[in-house]
């Protein structure tokens, strides 16, 4: 994510709002969204996001 200069926001969903629109069932978990507001990939727990697979499906859509 450094090479594409990349941030990430996280989000606190106190009223649930987001859960709700998602699906999220338990805490953590972590999300991609595409441009268009679409959830692209989910993990529960806790994930290392430094492996090969995320980081090509990042890759990739960054680059769509």
């Amino acid at each position: 994510m450094l090479k594409n200069k990349l941030s990430y926001m996280n989000l606190l969903d106190s009223d649930g709002q987001v859960s709700m629109l998602y699906g999220v069932r338990s805490t953590p978990m972590k999300m991609l969204i595409g441009k268009d507001g679409n959830l692209v990939a989910a993990a529960l727990g806790y994930r290392d996001w430094k492996q090969d697979e995320f980081i090509q499906l990042i890759d990739t859509l960054v680059n769509e």
